[in-house]
């Protein structure tokens, strides 16, 4: 997390919020040596983590062991910001504004009869954001390959113990260099730059 106090996100029921709409970040930790895997999640009403891996994973493997520390690791959104773009003159320089989560907690293996109904609950949660479209659901998998998949991945759920989060948006800069700088961003490289420009706009 950014060390200047000014980017530091307090709100931590919209930080959950944020997380939860998101729904994809890193699950880091250290097993013999750093280690992270790419994950899509649930964050339940209940502030877990329903997350699941491939049972080859490194992660799994220890955590299927004993619980295990770990910090999932959400990126929101960022974009790169051009000096230029400011209007306040040469002494400007390069940065990356950006929106991140940090939720630390212990990763727990469950049962292999929570698989399907996470699965189901995962698929469920991502499927309703595309509305109009049909869902699509696990029943729709023949009996071989839903087999398949079930004895290749495990189900895990994290406990929440500390969240973290990272709002750094130009929050030292005028309104008028954040009006300036929300005009161009849409043109800068990075991810989802149109929730940068809103997070610019006063």
């Amino acid at each position: 997390m950014h060390p200047n106090s000014l980017y530091r996100h307090q709100d931590t029921a919209e930080t959950l919020a944020l997380a939860r709409m998101r729904g994809f970040g890193v699950v880091t930790a250290n097993i013999d040596g750093l280690f992270g895997a790419h994950v899509p999640f649930v964050l339940t009403s209940d502030d877990q983590l329903h997350l699941h891996l491939h049972r080859g994973n490194p992660l799994a493997k220890a955590a299927s062991k004993a619980p295990v520390p770990v910090m999932v690791i959400i990126s929101l959104c960022d974009a790169y910001v051009s000096p230029d773009w400011y209007g306040l003159g040469p002494d400007q320089v390069p940065t990356w504004i950006y929106g991140a989560v940090h939720l630390h907690g212990t990763l727990t293996a469950l049962p292999d009869a929570a698989l399907e109904p996470m699965l189901a609950e995962l698929s469920a949660t991502f499927e309703a954001r595309l509305a109009p479209k049909l869902p699509w659901t696990l029943d729709k998998m023949s009996d071989k390959p839903k087999q398949a998949l079930m004895r290749a991945i495990q189900p895990f759920e994290m406990a929440i113990s500390k969240v973290e989060a990272t709002d750094k948006f130009a929050q030292n800069k005028p309104i008028e260099a954040l009006e300036r700088l929300a005009a161009h961003i849409e043109t800068s490289v990075g991810s989802n730059l149109s929730a940068v420009k809103a997070r610019l706009s006063p």
